[in-house]
């Protein structure tokens, strides 16, 4: 879904489970159930979204007009 309507400023990355060492911003995301995504804006990150809708909401806001 995060791929699927042009965002030229998104950078999107997924991250295994079992990862557990990541650094820098990406050390605070941590997994969370069957989804787990965090909307990052330089190095400030959102709270945890596990829910699809929320994050349906959220890449919307980031995605470019039609």
């Amino acid at each position: 879904r995060i791929d699927r309507h042009y965002a030229p400023r998104r950078i999107s990355l997924a991250i295994p489970n079992h990862v557990t060492r990541l650094t820098g911003t990406l050390g605070h995301c941590v997994p969370r159930g069957e989804i787990c995504a965090y909307v990052c804006s330089g190095t400030s990150c959102s709270a945890p979204i596990t829910e699809f809708g929320e994050l349906e909401t959220r890449l919307a806001e980031t995605e470019a007009p039609a």
